[in-house]
Order: structure tokens, then sequence, then C-alpha cells
């Protein structure tokens, strides 16, 4: 008796098509990049006294960073993390504390408190954001591309003016020195009472100069 030929079953064409449709469907959709969180320091394990900024306002315009650590901590009787003087003379800072209870302290005891001759005013302050992650995400446009300043070459570094021609060299540092001589002879009509005669003099025999400007 023969064995009866075996018949191989079709392929299953709409199953596979179903597969592909599903695979496709799967694949991750690229999308524009995501800028890194310039906070994310704030959430990282370990401790950042930005949590808890107090900013005080309307300061003098002349103290040191150690007058300032002694109102604070000695004065006041407050214990100061970090002091952020942003420049000599600044009218404002930031200060740092460990946690909120010593920071809503230093707000009460600062806020009204005058020194030197000035009210000043305390407030909370925002946490200041990664600077290297801020400046990464700065220089990443949203394709992705990380845009690379160009770099100054050694003419432009060196000469200034090397982008013009000679001439128009010549007539941009005579335009200079023309400005230049014209806000000194301002300057001496102003602070020479006693010159102003002469000033105004020279003035018109130099066109609007103090004194006559030769051409370079």
């Amino acid at each position: 008796m023969e064995a009866e030929p075996v018949i191989a079953p079709e392929p299953a064409v709409e199953a596979s098509k179903q597969e592909v449709e599903k695979a496709v469907a799967e694949e991750p959709v690229e999308s524009a990049p995501k800028k890194s969180d310039e906070f994310a320091y704030l959430d990282a394990a370990g401790f950042s006294s930005e949590r808890f900024k107090i900013e005080i306002k309307n300061l003098p315009k002349y103290y040191g960073i150690n007058e300032m650590k002694k109102l604070l901590n000695v004065k006041l009787s407050l214990a100061t993390n970090k002091i952020k003087i942003m420049r000599p003379g600044c009218p404002f800072l930031f200060v740092c504390f460990r946690d909120d209870a010593e920071r809503q302290a230093a707000i009460k005891a600062i806020d009204g408190y005058t020194w030197k001759g000035k009210k000043l005013q305390a407030l909370e302050a925002k946490p200041s954001p990664d600077p290297l992650v801020k400046r990464r995400n700065e220089s990443t446009k949203p394709d992705g591309v990380v845009s690379v300043k160009k770099r100054r070459t050694l003419e432009e570094s060196v000469t200034a003016l090397a982008y013009l021609s000679y001439e128009d060299q010549l007539k941009q540092k005579q335009s200079e020195m023309h400005n230049v001589l014209k806000g000194f002879g301002d300057e001496v009509w102003k602070s020479c009472p006693t010159l102003r005669s002469y000033v105004e003099e020279m003035r018109k025999l130099n066109d609007g100069l103090p004194c006559k400007l030769e051409d370079i």
C-alpha cells in the first residue's frame, strides 16, 4: 500500500503580513533629543545647599565679605553654609543654608534689618542651574547637533581690523580718534570752567575738536 503524499501547508501569508506590520508599528520612532535637566543635581544623592538659598537685597555700596560673614554668623547668630557675592559693591547677594528651618530663620532676622544705613530685604531664592549642563544645552541645537563656536584666527586676534582693506582701516582709525578727541574736549569743558572759552574757540577752528587732528 502506497503511503499518502505529505502535503506541506501553504505559507500563512496573512499572518506574516500582520507580524511585519506589528514589527513596524513597534519600531521606536526617533524624536528630537531631550535637553538634560539643569536641576537634576538637586535630586541626586548628597547634600546641596542650593535647595535652601535666600537673596539679600538693598545692600550698601561698600561692604566686604568678612563684614557680611560677621553680620550674619556673629551679630545675627545665623548658620550660613555659603555666601555668594556676585561682584564687589553689588546691591544683592545669595546665602545658602543647610535646611529650610535655618533659611526661614535667616529671612525673619534679615528682612527689615538696617545695616550701614540700608534697610535690607530677604527672600527665598531659586536654586542655580548646573553650569555644565546649562552650557551643554545652550550649545545643542534642536536637531541634536552640537554647535561649535568658530575659533578666531591669529590674524583676527592680533589685528582687529584685518577684515577691512588698508584704506578702510585708516578711515576707521581716523574716525575713532575723532571720537576720542571730541569726548576729551567735552570732559575738559565740563571739569575746567576756566578753559571753556578756549575749548569753544578751538572747536570753531578744528571741526568741533579741542585741537587739530592730523590725517593718519
